[in-house]
């Protein structure tokens, strides 16, 4: 199989824990939820965790 389309069939990983996101790893970051820059993408689990979690413990 071909680089290229193995590439855009290839489902993004959370940068946290490792689950596989709904995301394909050609998805634009602005059409993403979860994704940080400067970090990556999350999961919606590992971001709450992240940024709500502390948010509301401020």
């Amino acid at each position: 199989m071909n680089q290229a389309v193995k590439e855009i069939k290839e489902k993004d990983r959370c940068v946290v824990c490792g689950k596989e996101t709904p995301y394909y790893k050609n998805t634009p970051i602005n059409a993403r939820m979860y994704y940080v820059k400067g970090s990556g993408q999350l999961c919606g689990n590992c971001w709450r965790i992240i940024y709500k979690e502390n948010k509301e413990n401020r």
